[in-house]
C-alpha cells in the first residue's frame, strides 16, 4: 500500500492527462501525506483531483500551487471521499477565477474550506 509520495520531491511541474486532470490522487487507502509535492509550483494546466485517500489529513504539500485549469467533466478543484482529511489550508496560494467547478463532498472531519478564500470565481 502506498504510504506516501516519496519519490516525487524532484518534480516540478505537471501536463494534463488524458481526462484533464494534473493531479489525480485516488484509491489510496493507506496515504498519509503530499509533502513530497511541495516543489510542484504555478498553474496547474488541469485539475486537482483527490479522491477516496481514507488516512489522508491534509494537503500539505500543495501550498505553491496558486491556479487551476479543469478537467474534462469541468472541475478545476475536487476533494472527495476522504475521511480523515481535517483541512484544505494548503490550497490557500490558489487565486483568482478558475476554469471549472470547485466539488468538495464527503470529507467527514472537513470543518471548513479555509484555503479557498482567494478563489474569486
Amino acid at each position: 500500500a502506498l504510504l506516501s509520495l516519496q519519490g516525487l520531491e524532484g518534480v516540478t511541474g505537471w501536463g494534463r492527462g488524458t481526462a484533464g486532470n494534473s493531479i489525480l490522487i485516488s484509491q489510496n487507502p493507506q496515504l498519509q501525506g503530499l509533502d513530497a509535492m511541495s516543489a510542484v509550483c504555478g498553474q496547474l494546466p488541469g485539475a486537482l483531483y483527490i479522491n477516496a485517500n481514507a488516512q489522508l489529513q491534509s494537503l500539505r504539500g500543495l501550498e505553491c500551487i496558486d491556479a487551476l485549469g479543469s478537467n474534462d467533466a469541468g472541475s478545476s478543484l475536487l476533494v472527495k471521499d476522504n475521511p480523515s482529511l481535517l483541512h484544505i489550508k494548503s490550497l490557500s496560494a490558489v487565486r483568482g477565477g478558475l476554469a471549472g467547478a470547485v466539488v468538495i463532498i464527503k470529507n467527514d472531519q472537513l470543518a471548513s474550506l479555509h484555503g479557498l478564500e482567494n478563489i474569486t470565481g
